[in-house]
């Protein structure tokens, strides 16, 4: 994945490499590598709010998030700047477009839950 991310955004993410990764089912290291954690850099707040329901929760904690799960979701066009993954600063998602969504798929990488967005005018 580091390639294909490379490819896509070349400065989008900081990587940190890894010399071993576990496999706790298996109860033996992961043959393969090198392993990264990957921490994407670009942050945007393009919710577009009035077409978005967006909730304020309280953690258990006290402190505060936002969500928008099973709401319509709608992300505003004029405050992408040429973003083709990004990680939307209120909510915390990681949002990409079409194009990045099929590099992915096409390179057969797994793990990844893609839900659609929509891309008001604004």
């Amino acid at each position: 994945m580091k390639k294909i991310f490379e490819s896509v955004i070349p400065d989008g993410f900081e990587y940190i490499e890894i010399e071993k990764v576990w496999a706790e089912k298996q109860a033996c290291p992961i043959p393969g590598g090198p392993f990264y954690l990957a921490n994407l850099l670009v942050e945007r707040d393009t919710w577009d709010d009035e077409l978005t329901e967006i909730y304020p929760m309280t953690r258990v904690d006290g402190t505060r998030y936002e969500s928008i799960d099973g709401t319509k979701k709608f992300v505003q066009k004029s405050k992408l700047h040429g973003a083709t993954i990004w990680r939307e600063c209120r909510t915390n998602h990681v949002l990409c477009t079409q194009e990045v969504k099929d590099i992915l798929q096409k390179a057969g990488v797994q793990g990844i839950h893609f839900q659609s967005v929509r891309v008001s005018d604004k």
